[in-house]
């Protein structure tokens, strides 16, 4: 994109010019443009944070296998059909009303 707008730098006038390279510089990301330095810091700071993500998510789960097992209830697997509630109606049907016989 630099070289797209040196191209265009030379062919624009000086006042556009300027613009497209102010855009340019404030088209780049937060994390490009701090110091090496504070980039490091933030970059293992995000870092810190996932891994302690996935260390929380992997005792969460240890942890629920050891209850399990102290407790000595295996896993069981649902039931296929349990109750159909999916296919029954949201707002239950109200009760047809008898019909008086008419004579003949």
């Amino acid at each position: 994109m630099v070289n797209d707008l040196a191209r265009l730098t030379s062919v624009t006038p000086a006042p556009l010019a300027q613009s497209l390279l102010a855009i340019d510089e404030q088209a780049k990301s937060l994390l490009d443009r701090l110091d090496p330095e504070r980039r490091a810091k933030v970059v293992m700071a995000l870092l810190g944070v996932i891994l302690a993500g996935l260390a929380l998510v992997a005792l969460v789960v240890l942890c629920g296998r050891h209850f399990r097992r102290v407790m000595g209830k295996p896993v069981h697997p649902t039931p296929r059909h349990q109750d159909d509630w999916f296919r029954k109606p949201l707002v239950p049907r109200e009760p047809t009303k008898p019909q008086a016989h008419e004579p003949e």
